[in-house]
């Protein structure tokens, strides 16, 4: 057996054998961190809709050697304080996804980190 010095995320738990590794996991891909949670999602204003659309990417498609248009389906949700704007949760999307999101209509989900001015914690409905 051999012993190993490791670090583990502050949020989630997982462990990583470099600090690097852990910081750039804390910020970009841990998925409790407040960084990277949409505050929308606890919001009274936010609204699931069932509704999905599709955005044309100009860009880098997954596993593609050259640029062209490719087409990705988001689910439409809105906020309802912002006269039904449509919301998109940026989390884990390339910077051409989150671009032609904004170019159709989106607005991106501010993070729990980041707040929202208008936020209010939605009251539980039990």
């Amino acid at each position: 057996m051999i012993r190993v010095n490791a670090y583990r995320c502050s949020y989630c738990g997982k462990l990583f054998l470099t600090e690097r590794g852990c910081v750039k996991h804390e910020e970009k891909y841990c998925n409790k961190s407040p960084c990277n949670i949409a505050a929308c999602y606890s919001c009274k204003w936010y609204k699931e809709t069932g509704q999905t659309t599709t955005i044309t990417i100009t860009g880098l498609p997954p596993l593609a050697g050259h640029e062209h248009e490719y087409e990705k389906t988001v689910h439409v949700n809105i906020c309802l304080k912002y006269h039904n704007a449509k919301m998109f949760n940026s989390f884990h999307a390339s910077e051409e996804l989150i671009d032609d999101a904004e170019n159709g209509g989106f607005r991106i989900m501010p993070t729990m980190e980041e707040g929202c001015l208008d936020y209010k914690k939605k009251e539980n409905e039990d």
